[in-house]
C-alpha cells in the first residue's frame, strides 16, 4: 500500500469527524493580527505562554482557537518557540520509511520530530498514519492533536480561488490536506498572486485548488 492508498485509509477513519466541517473563512491578515497579538501580548486571554504550558502538561484543556494559533505561528518570522521541520532531514526519511511500510521506523522518527514541534502537521499525519497502520497495539495519542489543528486549518477557507485559500505555513502541509478536502490533485506548483504566495493544485480535468502560505514578520 502505497502513501496516497494509506492517506485514503486514514482520510476515511476521519471522514464522520470532518464532515460537519464548514469552510467560515478567514483572510491572511486577519490571522496575521491574530497570531502577533498571540505571541506578544501577554494580556490577551490566548497568550502563546499559556497555551503552550498547556498543551505540554494537560492538552486536553486546549480549544480550538489555541490549537489554531499554535499552528499558524509557525509562520512568524523570526520563528518563535517550535522550529520549523520542513527542511529537517528526518522529516524526509520519516515520508520515505512510510512509504516503504516502515512503520516502526517511522513511529520512532516520528516521535523525535514531533518533540521538537508538536504542531507540525506533516509529523502528526505521518505519525499518526504510522501508528494505526502498525497494528502494534500502540495508543495513538496524536489522533486528537492531528484532527484539531487539522479542523481548524479547513475552516480557513474552501480552496476554489486565491482569495479563498485555505491557509497553511509549512511545506509539503498541503500533501497532507489533500486527502481531506475531496480534491483529486494530480500536479501542484508555487505561484506569486497578487503579492502573495499560494500552492496550486490542479486535477487532470484542469479544476485548481489554492492553499495560501501565511508568512508572519513581527
Amino acid at each position: 500500500m502505497r502513501l496516497n492508498k494509506m492517506k485514503l485509509f486514514l482520510a476515511i477513519l476521519l471522514t464522520t469527524l470532518f464532515q460537519g466541517i464548514k469552510a467560515q473563512g478567514i483572510s491572511s491578515q486577519q490571522l496575521k493580527k491574530e497570531v502577533k497579538t498571540f505571541l506578544t501580548d501577554s494580556t490577551s486571554g490566548d497568550y502563546v505562554k499559556d497555551a503552550v504550558n498547556i498543551l505540554q502538561t494537560n492538552e486536553d484543556n486546549l480549544n480550538e482557537q489555541q490549537y489554531k494559533l499554535l499552528y499558524y505561528m509557525q509562520g512568524a518570522k523570526p520563528e518563535k518557540i517550535f522550529p520549523s521541520l520542513s527542511l529537517e532531514t528526518d522529516r524526509f526519511k520519516l515520508l520515505r520509511l512510510v512509504n516503504n511500510r516502515s512503520f516502526k521506523k517511522a513511529i520512532s522518527i516520528g516521535e523525535t520530530l514531533v518533540n521538537k514541534n508538536p504542531v507540525d502537521l506533516t509529523t502528526l499525519v505521518l505519525l499518526s498514519m504510522s501508528i494505526d497502520m502498525s497494528g502494534g497495539g500502540k495508543e495513538n495519542r496524536y489522533y486528537k492533536r492531528m484532527r484539531n489543528i487539522i479542523t481548524a486549518i479547513l475552516k480557513t477557507g474552501d480552496g476554489k480561488t486565491p482569495e479563498t485559500a485555505i491557509k497553511i505555513v509549512n511545506i509539503n502541509d498541503d500533501d497532507q490536506l489533500l486527502g481531506f478536502v475531496k480534491f483529486d490533485g494530480s500536479s501542484k506548483k508555487d505561484e506569486q498572486i497578487n503579492g502573495k504566495y499560494f500552492s496550486v493544485w490542479k486535477n487532470r480535468n484542469g479544476d485548481k485548488f489554492y492553499f495560501e502560505y501565511v508568512f508572519i514578520f513581527l
